[in-house]
Parts: C-alpha cells; structure tokens; sequence
C-alpha cells in the first residue's frame, strides 16, 4: 500500500537469559561495536485516518501533554503510538492503532472543554441571527468541540483494552450515563440535522422528545462536571506535582556537580530491550541496577553522578532515559563515552538489547540546541539547554496509562505485599536533604 509520509524536523530514527557478571572485561569495553539504533517492523502499515485527519491526530494536543521540542525527541506518544520510522524510505510513516487514536480523541476533548470552559456544545441563535430559523435554533459554541464531539462518537465510547487515563474514563462515564441507549451511528448522522428532535425513553418508561444538540449540552456538561470533581483533580494535581518534583531534584543534581567540577561531560542515552525480550517489571528494575553497579566500578569512567527515567511505549515496551554526568578533567569523548555506557547495558541484558546514543546524534546536527557534551560551568547557555531538555525528560511522565503497567504493578504488589506500592519511574545520585521546619525545632 502507499504509506503517508511524517517527516520529522530533525530526521530522527527511533529505536525500535539475563546474564549477571561479576566484572566488565576490559577488551569487551575497548571493543568497537555497532551501535543497534533503529528497529523498523516489517509488518505492513495500514491507515485508519483519511490525510485530512493525519493532522489531527499529530496536531498540538501533544503539546498539551509533552511540551517539548521536536527536536530533543527520542520518543514520544507520536512515535510511541502512531508512527513508525521506515528504514528504505528514511521517513516516519502513520501505522494503524485505533486504540491510540480514540484514546488520544477524548484526551483532546476533554482538554478543550477544560481550556474553553464549555459547559454546552450549542446556543441558541440570537433573534436577529440570519441562521435563526423555526426548524434551526441553535448554533455550535465551538466548531472544534463540535468536531471532536464527533469523531468521538463515530469512533465510539466502550473502555479500551489496552490503554487507559484519567480523561478517557470520564469520557466513557459521561457516555454511559447519556448516550449508551442509542447507536453510534444515529448520533453521528444527527451531526447533520441538529436540531431534529426525536423520541428517547425517560427513566419513568414514558417516551420524550428531545433535540440532539440539547443531548449534546447534556453530555458536555457531564463531562465537564467530572472535570471539575476530586479524583480527576487529584490525578492531574500528582502528575504534575510528580514532574515539578523530578524536575527539582535533576536540577539539583546537575548543580551539585557544577559546584564542584568546573568542567563536565553530559552523556545521554537510551536503554532499551531487544524486540524478543519482554522482561518482568521487576527485571526491568534490577537489569537498571545492575548496570548501574558496573558502570560505577568501570574503572575507566569517572561518573560523578546520573539521573535515569523509566517508561513504557507500546512497541518498545520498557526503556530508560538517561543522563550521566562525567568529570571533565578525565574525559572528552563524549560519543565514545555513551557507546561505553551503553553496551555495558547490552552486557547486562543481553547482545538483544539496544541502546540509542544521543551524543551521536547532537554531533550529526540532528538537534537545534545542544546541552550535552563537554558543559563548561560558565557556559550559561550551554546550561540553560541542558536543564530544558532534562526538563522534557521529566516531564514525560506517561500521560497515557498501557494497561500492561497496571497488571505489572499488581504483580509487584502482591510479591511485596505492600498495598500502597507504585512503579518507581525516577531516579538520580543525588541525595535530597531534608528540609528543617525550624519552628517545629524551637518549639
């Protein structure tokens, strides 16, 4: 079939048995190896969007979620989700995922309704409006909340099987409690005629009529109400107290090293799993630190401290970003120092797993602006790039929820037996002190 090409601003490629050592050989470590750095499937890609609507699905809504350049990506819900890079074609191409497209529709919606404030899809047409005819008395409020109302429920409002947030669940609640009695395709084609009215049965049993853009207010404002009720508050409230405190916390570690060395080198790096490997949770948090433990007794790298996040994408499963903080006096070779780093990962996981070295990258000119390397503690500018892009890692936290992580956690909780026990997606060498409420000590 002909794929619909996505070519990414930086011409990005993305990528796509355990055995525990007791040391890292040397040779192994001196060793040039070939760095694994794109994974492209041969499976065949099939569209589930006409081209007017490819735009929408890439659209700003994941600006709203990720708030991040184009350019510092090595994933990202686009390429996690939605996208594919094809290798013969040297371009990202739309693959078919209708779960993620509905998912990421009622995100859409719902930020639309919280950003505009709607509370109804139509108005009524002011008297003196040319519109305003006896069988047409109402106006749309907003033709994208319409539009997204739409293909909300032309795509249809069950839960998912795979994916879920906190968005999608009032969105499927506010749809069960208005519109589950009616067929999908007769709300879509009440798009066109508004205004009709037609019969619905009442909770007494009696038939009622009522217009499609009066059951359209309804449902916006549910929707709207849900938005406004604790629990959706709450996840939006930890999400982001949960990113601002990582972001505190990886900035603090990078100025605690600046403070003491004059001179760093910054290596970034993906850790990834190999297409065969589908590891426990728990596997996935011990292979972290083991590689962990190896790279800080690699005599040959002089680590001053790191930062590591964990996620999870659809095709690429569990994966680290992360970044390792070097002293500048021992090294310079930043693309040979994240290559070191990297297949001591492959050593620890397996010669399936892959790592994707984003030094490399920055020295091929495929970001804009440059944070890692070889920083200079006086090189403001460089610093400034440095931190945004940690903020972008950061802030990534998984606005949508692969239900594969819910089972994983339930897993993990049933063997640690601790009922209040979450996934772990951050952490860095840094060691918070405490902060002293002083009132509290003089009292």
């Amino acid at each position: 079939m002909n794929h619909i090409p996505y070519v990414m601003n930086n011409n990005q490629k993305p990528v796509l048995s355990n055995e525990y050592l007791t040391h890292v050989p040397e040779p192994f470590l001196k060793k040039q190896t070939e760095i694994n750095e794109t994974d492209p499937s041969d499976q065949s890609v099939q569209m589930t969007v006409t081209a007017e609507e490819q735009f929408l699905l890439l659209n700003s809504m994941y600006d709203g979620c990720l708030n991040a350049a184009d350019d510092q990506h090595t994933g990202s819900l686009v390429l996690d989700y939605l996208t594919e890079y094809n290798e013969e074609f040297d371009h990202y191409v739309i693959r078919s995922n209708p779960e993620a497209e509905k998912i990421f529709v009622r995100i859409e919606l719902v930020n639309r309704i919280i950003e505009k404030q709607h509370v109804q899809a139509y108005q009524e047409l002011h008297a003196n409006n040319p519109l305003k005819k006896p069988y047409n008395k109402s106006g749309m409020v907003d033709k994208q909340l319409i539009h997204l109302l739409k293909k909300v429920i032309e795509q249809g409002c069950k839960p998912l099987e795979k994916y879920d947030c906190e968005h999608s669940k009032i969105v499927v609640q506010a749809f069960n409690e208005l519109l589950n009695q009616f067929d999908r395709r007769d709300l879509h084609s009440f798009f066109n005629i508004p205004n009709e009215p037609f019969a619905v049965n009442s909770p007494a049993g009696a038939k009622v009529f009522i217009s499609f853009t009066q059951l359209m207010n309804q449902f916006v404002e549910r929707i709207y109400q849900l938005t406004q009720e604790q629990e959706f508050k709450y996840q939006q409230k930890k999400r982001m107290d949960r990113s601002r405190y990582q972001q505190k916390v990886a900035t603090e570690c990078v100025d605690a090293i600046l403070a003491k060395h004059s001179r760093i080198v910054v290596v970034r790096i993906d850790f990834r799993y190999g297409k065969t490997q589908d590891p426990s949770l728990s596997q996935v948090k011990e292979d972290l630190i083991t590689c962990l433990r190896y790279i800080k007794r690699t005599k040959s790298l002089h680590v001053l401290g790191y930062t590591w996040k964990l996620e999870f994408a659809e095709h690429t499963g569990y994966h680290y970003h992360c970044f390792f903080y070097l002293d500048g006096r021992e090294h310079s070779q930043d693309i040979k120092l994240a290559q070191q780093i990297g297949e001591i990962w492959k050593k620890v996981v397996g010669s399936e797993g892959a790592y994707h070295n984003c030094n490399l990258d920055a020295h091929n000119g495929k970001y804009l602006e440059i944070g890692i390397g070889t920083v200079q503690r006086n090189d403001l500018d460089k610093y400034r790039i440095l931190i945004e892009v940690i903020r972008y890692i950061t802030k990534r936290d998984q606005f949508i929820v692969h239900k594969r992580i819910l089972e994983d956690e339930q897993k993990e909780r049933e063997l640690t037996d601790k009922k209040a026990y979450f996934v772990r997606v951050f952490g860095t060498s840094f060691k918070i002190k405490p902060t002293v409420n002083t009132k509290q000590k003089g009292a």
